[in-house]
């Protein structure tokens, strides 16, 4: 995974909520601060990207992933703060 900033993103669209409860965030996330999960498959393939694995989370910036099956390169949002 690269943290550059990619020439071209790809959207990314899905019907699963990103939004983590406080109560299911990692012991180390500050409470207060929101923290959002990578998709499970990619965007335009459909093949699994992620495993359901607390170090596959990430916050406070955006971050960029490959897809392991096709290379798309898409963005992943994540917000801090309180809101």
């Amino acid at each position: 995974m690269s943290l550059s900033r990619p020439s071209r993103i790809q959207p990314f669209f899905s019907n699963e909520p990103f939004k983590i409860p406080l109560k299911d965030q990692p012991k180390t996330i500050q409470r207060g601060g929101w923290l959002y999960k990578p998709p499970k498959v990619c965007p335009l393939c459909t093949q699994p990207v992620w495993k359901n694995d607390p170090d596959y989370w990430f916050a406070k910036d955006t971050l960029w992933c490959d897809c392991p099956s096709c290379g798309t390169h898409f963005g992943i949002a994540g917000k801090w703060g309180t809101e």
